[in-house]
């Protein structure tokens, strides 16, 4: 008897933080239904979030845009849903910005601008934009070097 109010009790306190968390929290619904691939009740429990300014949910808008779930794929809606994720301060949206502008997806390409964007996330830890930055400026060297070589190749 004593083990059967013990059950009900522990199965009452896990019923009322379920709720409370999800009531309370709509991100975490809208995570919740990212993990379980219903990606349009993620996107319509996104959608006010993000039109009310917040950063977390423009991000995940932004991702829900580029991949096409949950809405048709649209790399520009996508970045704009970024930028305004990124000009909260919000390091993966800035990264996801700056990957956009460095691979020209959904925006012209501009690597003065991708670079910028990387440059932000990284300040802030993100440690793929610092990956970024450090790959684009191997690449930027090597191809200096090739440019001093063919320049001094042709006098």
């Amino acid at each position: 008897m004593a083990l059967n109010n013990l059950l009900r009790g522990l199965s009452l306190c896990v019923l009322l933080a379920t709720t409370f968390n999800s009531v309370a929290d709509p991100m975490y619904d809208a995570q919740f239904a990212i993990r379980q691939k219903d990606f349009t009740k993620a996107f319509n429990i996104l959608k006010p979030l993000a039109v009310a300014g917040d950063k977390k949910a423009q991000y995940e808008l932004g991702v829900l845009c580029r991949n096409g779930q949950g809405v048709g794929k649209d790399d520009a809606k996508a970045n704009q849903w970024f930028l305004s994720a990124a000009n909260q301060n919000y390091d993966k949206a800035q990264y996801a910005l700056g990957m956009a502008y460095l691979k020209g997806q959904g925006v012209a390409e501009n690597p003065t601008l991708a670079e910028q964007w990387l440059r932000k996330a990284a300040a802030q830890g993100h440690l793929q934009a610092t990956n970024a930055l450090e790959k684009i400026s191997t690449l930027s060297n090597t191809q200096d070097k090739t440019l001093s070589k063919a320049d001094t190749g042709s006098v």
